[in-house]
């Protein structure tokens, strides 16, 4: 079994292409196909988000832009949330369950702002 994606050059998914389109080799021999099939196969993907200050003002449009990719993928695929600054942080281990992963954006968001209070509350007085 192979599986194959296509992207164009403009980086676009090509969903139209049949099997003569397709030409299989193996060690420099040509191979025969013998099944065909467009499917969307389950993947597993890691969601990896800047939680620095740098971003703070982004990071609505980060989740957002994150959720829409999950909505859209196959309701089987499996999504994991870090989010990182100075350290990293998993904030949601694998899984397909969107309102769990709606849940590990809440907490980055969390994290964020009480390691911004604990640094800003660190700072030497001068």
């Amino acid at each position: 079994m192979l599986h194959a994606t296509v992207i164009d050059d403009k980086q676009h998914i090509v969903t139209n292409l049949a099997k003569g389109d397709f030409s299989v080799f193996e060690d420099g021999h040509p191979q025969t196909i013998t099944s065909f099939q467009h499917e969307d196969v389950p993947v597993a993907m890691g969601i990896v988000v800047d939680n620095s200050g740098s971003m703070r003002e982004k990071r609505a449009k980060v989740n957002a832009a994150a959720l829409n990719l999950v909505r859209s993928s196959n309701p089987n695929d499996e999504v994991f949330i870090v989010n990182f600054n100075d350290e990293f942080y998993l904030d949601q281990d694998f899984t397909s369950n969107i309102n769990k992963l709606k849940e590990g954006w809440k907490k980055s968001r969390r994290a964020a702002v009480l390691r911004f209070t604990m640094r800003w509350w660190r700072q030497p007085i001068t």
